[in-house]
């Protein structure tokens, strides 16, 4: 029985340490990005295109589109 109880406090313990950061002060998430991390997520996302543009999945003129919308939107 007192084994019972001692794991069963264990047990309690360990989930309100788990949960505990839930009810903690919030924090504010960073909305913004670096130029580098912004110019590399287009890059990628170019690349991507370019390799389904091989594969015959989109034609070029919506590539180009496609790549001057990413980088227009990028710019700001």
């Amino acid at each position: 029985m007192a084994l019972t109880l001692v794991a069963l406090a264990a047990t309690v313990v360990v989930f309100v340490w788990v949960l505990l950061p839930l009810f903690g002060t919030a924090r504010q998430i960073a909305q913004s990005r670096s130029a580098e991390d912004v110019q590399a997520a287009v890059s990628k996302s170019v690349q991507e295109l370019r390799t389904d543009l091989e594969l015959h999945k989109i034609r070029q003129d919506d590539l180009d589109h496609i790549q001057a919308f990413l980088e227009e939107e990028s710019s700001k």
